[in-house]
């Protein structure tokens, strides 16, 4: 039986954002400037499933996601279908860890899985995350301190840096 995923598209300032959900979880979040492009990102992401768009069926949910992405400090009670490698998801559970505001590399999350030499897998479990700003891989930095690619692109992954730090700095002075 083939595997159905529902999706809608919304707008956020990040630009156009893709939600998916299989069986009741969230197991996509994509951001571009084209919607086509998204949902052909879907099709190429999810290559078994077919899909469909429920705009109304997805409401809530999406909304809590668009807010969260808007303010990633609010709490987040939505579940996720989180699929990937073994190596992917040990990626993406230390991106999780990351604070708020902060910043890691590549290096450095090599480091904490016991493969110091393993920076480009890392940066490879970073590119192939379904869930942006969920699992937060822009917050992981080049080890000079420049950013380095985003799958939903550089100017993306800067503003949300600099969102975050704001962010911070404000519930730092409350």
């Amino acid at each position: 039986m083939t595997e159905v995923i529902h999706y809608t598209l919304k707008q956020s300032s990040l630009g156009s954002v893709l939600i998916a959900q299989s069986d009741k979880r969230i197991c996509a979040i994509f951001i571009d400037d084209n919607p086509a492009f998204l949902v052909e990102r879907l099709s190429y992401y999810f290559k078994e499933a077919t899909f469909q768009e429920k705009p109304q069926a997805l409401e809530e949910v999406a909304n809590t996601l668009i807010n969260f992405i808007e303010d990633p400090h609010l709490p987040l009670t939505v579940t996720f279908d989180v699929r990937g490698t073994p190596f992917q998801r040990k990626v993406w559970t230390l991106l999780q860890q990351i604070p708020l505001g902060q910043t890691a590399t590549y290096t450095d999350l090599a480091y904490q899985l016991g493969l110091p030499h393993h920076r480009r897998a890392v940066g490879r479990a970073c590119g192939d995350n379904p869930l942006a700003v969920v699992i937060p891989c822009h917050r992981v930095i080049r080890k000079d301190g420049n950013l380095a690619g985003y799958r939903w692109g550089l100017n993306r992954k800067q503003k949300l840096l600099e969102a975050e730090r704001k962010l911070l700095t404000l519930i730092l002075e409350m």
